[in-house]
């Protein structure tokens, strides 16, 4: 039997966890292009280098939380970065099935299978 789909159900839990959303060369066009702001803008106002200083990656607010988090919900959701997209399909952290209202539901209605 099939596992049940994914389906983001926008808690923002994801959007807390501390580490790096790398960046890449698309991820800032397509956000800049939302922000209506240029890509050397996005870059100084929204990125920091990372540690091993080969990449960049979204800043964090003072708690944490991404610069982009408004209360619960991403505020640029349609253009948010690849990995973000791609969560958690394709990439997970540890303790994610216990903090991911989307990925407790989705459990709860595999067991139901």
């Amino acid at each position: 039997m099939a596992k049940t789909p994914f389906i983001c159900v926008k808690c923002g839990e994801c959007c807390r966890w501390h580490g790096y959303v790398h960046l890449t060369a698309d991820d800032i066009k397509r956000m800049a292009d939302f922000l209506k702001i240029s890509e050397k803008t996005f870059i100084e106002s929204f990125t920091r280098l990372t540690e091993n200083r080969q990449g960049l990656s979204l800043r964090e607010k003072p708690s944490g939380e991404c610069v982009f988090l408004e209360e619960s919900v991403c505020g640029i959701y349609s253009a948010r970065p690849g990995q973000c997209r791609d969560f958690p399909q394709k990439w997970t952290a540890k303790g994610a099935e216990n903090a991911c209202l989307g990925l407790i539901l989705m459990k709860k209605l595999d067991e139901k299978r």
